[in-house]
């Protein structure tokens, strides 16, 4: 198997701990389904990596079987079902010697898609959600204060346009938010509307990788802005797009990696000023002096032909930063998962995805319950991976491991690769919060996706998309 782009875990002569602040040698994986085709596998890669496993189970002849005995170094083997309980009861014993979770259980004919892909994830993701939560640290708590005056508006109005804007707190029953509203209008030559926050002393932001929103917007496109300079209109911006949602509804969280920030000026690419100065094309967080958003018409230099004009409303709970970190919940999910969500366009052009079998027949519910499952991971606000996998088997000839988004892949996959896959994603903190499908083929293109770094990172709530 070829793969690029994932850093392999390294073999070392002592067993070692996946938990990068816990002391080596202390956490282990735990393997959920550890005795089924995918699982067994993914066991025998993390103790060839000389890492330490606990092994979940439903039968110990099964997995004696599957070659997971007592005998086997690193490897600590328990026993349970999910239906009655008792591996959960299994895993709230070994959770405090846990520092990352692989999901390899799968439906049979005595355990019900709805139990192990859904309902089974939420109750062991439950057991992990303080243990292996990620570390995000908030600039701006709407929910908790009414800081919404430290910011100020920076309309058109300044270059002679028309458009308005605010920021207010604003509640809802027991919810508590700042809302960011106007109306953009091309009157006057005008076109964006903007808020801005400052900081005196400018804030350090260099040991996180990117910003964090709680956010519910209207399905328009948005952008944040960045000052680490007090050149007047200098900034560094990144686009982020909302669906559009009412009062009461979900809250999405949206992560936008600092490396994702690119210098603007009046909405232009601006690498340089005209008195000579340059300016770094990679935004250095260290010294921020302001954050804030724009609703803004110019995209590169130019006017959006596609902009609505017009009312906003974009909804804010948090601002914050975050830190990528390797994956501490695996979950080994199915391609094919949103398929049933589709809606007609789709399906029309997608057909070669939509009309196979696993699609076609979903027995047991299976595809919707896989869907369910992974948005529990999702919201347990562990930091994740989610791979899907095409059609797994064991016959899969040698090739390049190719990865996808958007669940429209349609392939095979050797289980020896989707286990190795699976090891290196816990290994590898560009896998922080993403979900893609993947695949082997003999011949990959130019345009085929090698690497996890170019992966776009989820967002968390969001429904599946038609």
């Amino acid at each position: 198997m070829a793969f690029v782009g994932i850093g392999c875990g390294v073999l070392r002569s002592r067993r070692v701990s996946v938990c990068c602040c816990a002391e080596e040698g202390k956490k282990s994986v735990l393997v959920v389904g550890a005795s089924g085709k995918l699982g067994r596998l993914v066991v025998e890669e993390l103790l060839r990596r000389k890492m330490s496993v606990v092994g979940l189970a439903r039968d110990r002849d099964r997995a004696k079987e599957a070659g997971l005995g007592d005998d086997l170094e690193g490897l600590d083997m328990r026993f349970g079902t999910f239906e009655d309980g008792s591996a959960v009861e299994a895993v709230e014993a070994v959770k405090e010697d846990v520092g990352a979770v692989i999901w390899a259980a799968g439906p049979s004919r005595t355990s019900p898609s709805a139990i192990v892909d859904n309902q089974a994830v939420n109750d062991v993701a439950g057991k992990f959600k303080d243990l292996l939560a990620g570390k995000d640290d908030y600039l701006f708590d709407f929910e908790n204060s009414s800081r919404t005056q430290s910011f100020r508006q920076v309309d058109d109005v300044v270059m002679g346009g028309v458009s308005r804007s605010t920021i207010q707190s604003a509640s809802e029953g027991n919810e508590q938010y700042a809302r960011f509203q106007g109306n953009v209008s091309f009157d006057n030559n005008g076109g964006f509307c903007a808020i801005r926050n400052d900081f005196s002393p400018p804030l350090d932001l260099s040991k996180w990788t990117g910003i964090v929103l709680q956010v519910r917007g209207d399905g328009k496109r948005y952008k944040m802005s960045i000052k680490v300079d007090e050149e007047m209109e200098f900034n560094y911006q990144a686009k982020f797009t909302t669906s559009a949602r009412s009062t009461g509804q979900p809250w999405e969280t949206i992560r936008i990696p600092f490396s994702r920030f690119t210098p603007m000026k009046r909405g232009r690419l601006q690498l340089g000023s005209p008195e000579g100065r340059m300016f770094n094309v990679n935004l250095d967080p260290s010294k921020v002096v302001s954050v804030g958003f724009l609703r803004s018409s110019i995209e590169g230099g130019s006017r959006n032909p596609e902009f609505e004009t017009g009312p906003f409303r974009l909804d804010v709970r948090k601002i914050g930063v975050y830190k990528a970190v390797p994956p501490r919940f695996v979950l080994l999910s199915s391609a094919a998962v949103t398929r049933p969500f589709w809606s007609k366009e789709k399906k029309a052009q997608y057909p070669s995805s939509y009309d196979i079998p696993i699609v076609q027949l979903n027995p047991g519910n299976v595809l919707v319950e896989k869907f369910n499952g992974e948005q529990q991971v999702r919201k347990s606000g562990i930091p994740y991976a989610i791979i899907r996998y095409t059609g797994l088997n064991d016959d899969q000839p040698d090739g390049t491991l190719v990865l996808a988004q958007g669940d429209t892949l349609v392939g095979r996959i050797n289980r020896k690769d989707g286990a190795k896959l699976a090891v290196d994603v816990l290994m590898d903190s560009d896998a922080y919060y993403k979900t893609f499908e993947t695949m082997t083929i003999t011949k990959p293109s130019a345009s085929s996706v090698q690497s996890l770094g170019l992966l776009s990172l989820d967002i968390v709530d969001s429904a599946p998309s038609g």
